[in-house]
């Protein structure tokens, strides 16, 4: 178990280091040297994740990085998709990184306006959504 952490911790700071747009291209190169055993396992619990994922994105939880990790997880076996993901990587960077300066940007009054009516809008969907689960049990 000891081994299969260091392992584990190991390909993580690969993965890290690696040049954004070649990371998951590498990361899969690296996987090939594992068993099919573990290739199984990792897709396996990759598309648990997208799953898992999925159904959150119905329900309150963390839809979003589920389904981001699992398909990371399927791309470390699958070129066309560790390509596709190397391509996404910068330009999902760029575009973080302008939300981030858009961000930063606002006036503070206007952030807390933003807050306000996204905590709003979560909480009408969360009490719309029980009455929604509530009526069909009853």
């Amino acid at each position: 178990m000891a081994a299969a952490l260091a392992d584990l911790k190991e390909e993580w700071h690969h993965f890290r280091d690696d040049k954004p747009g070649e990371r998951f291209r590498n990361h899969r190169v690296r996987m090939k040297r594992k068993s099919k055993k573990h290739a199984a396992v990792a897709i396996g619990l990759g598309v648990l994740l997208v799953v898992g994922g999925v159904v959150f994105l119905f329900i309150p939880g963390p839809g979003i990085p589920l389904i981001v990790f699992g398909v990371g997880l399927i791309g470390s076996h699958n070129q066309k998709l560790a390509d596709a993901l190397d391509r996404a990587e910068p330009k999902a960077r760029e575009r973080a990184r302008d939300a981030k300066r858009w961000w930063t940007a606002l006036p503070r009054p206007r952030k807390g306006l933003l807050i306000a009516a996204s905590a709003a809008a979560v909480t009408l969907g969360l009490v719309a959504t029980g009455a929604v689960v509530t009526t069909y049990i009853l």
